[in-house]
């Protein structure tokens, strides 16, 4: 009787041959000549011979487990279920995977850091912004009140101040702020193995 993956529970025993994939962490404990490709699971690409457990060898038997998502490539046998699901090897391995990971102190701090400097940039880059429009209207109107063409400087201006400001905006945000950090620790480890 096959059964399926979905299906399976701890205690069933299935039947594995060559050319199948586990379905389960499995114990082995009827083995005729079973080695299994583990290399999709642990990159190690030479087979792994399999024998099944037995109250003689039980003590010394080092690899009575076939796992999940590993190929049989040579013998047949039969196993008992222990691990299904996402408590198998592979479901483990896959589940460490997807999971995000938290940022570390330091990565708060410095995405703190690096908050605070985006801000202070903006704020110098709008206030310089606001000091050449008005400087720009205090020389066209106040200083030289007879100039033609008043609204072609003031546009000009506002443009050049605008550009200065994203500059300045662009020049603040520290993206290599991480980097940096990263360099100087790494600096300083070397330097105190060294000491």
């Amino acid at each position: 009787m096959t059964i399926s993956t979905e299906d399976l529970v701890v205690g069933d025993v299935v039947l594995i041959s060559a050319g199948n994939t586990v379905p389960a962490d499995c114990l082995v404990f009827e083995s005729v000549n079973i080695s299994t490709d583990e290399s999709a699971l642990t990159g190690e690409p030479e087979e792994l011979k399999k024998f099944a457990v037995t109250a003689d060898n039980v003590e010394n038997n080092a690899v009575p487990l076939v796992l999940r998502s590993t190929l049989c490539a040579t013998g047949s046998g039969k196993a008992i279920v222990c691990c299904v699901g996402p408590n198998t090897m592979s479901g483990r391995a896959e589940q460490i995977l997807t999971m995000e990971a938290d940022q570390t102190p330091l990565q708060k701090k410095l995405a703190t850091i690096a908050d605070q400097i985006g801000k202070l940039g903006m704020a110098v880059a709008l206030m310089t912004f606001v000091a050449m429009v008005v400087r720009t209207i205090i020389n066209v109107y106040v200083t030289n009140p007879d100039t033609e063409k008043k609204g072609g400087v003031i546009g000009q201006s506002i443009l050049d101040a605008l550009i200065i400001a994203v500059t300045v905006v662009v020049v603040a945000v520290p993206e290599g702020l991480p980097l940096a950090v990263t360099i100087s620790l790494a600096f300083s480890v070397s330097k105190m193995y060294k000491e």
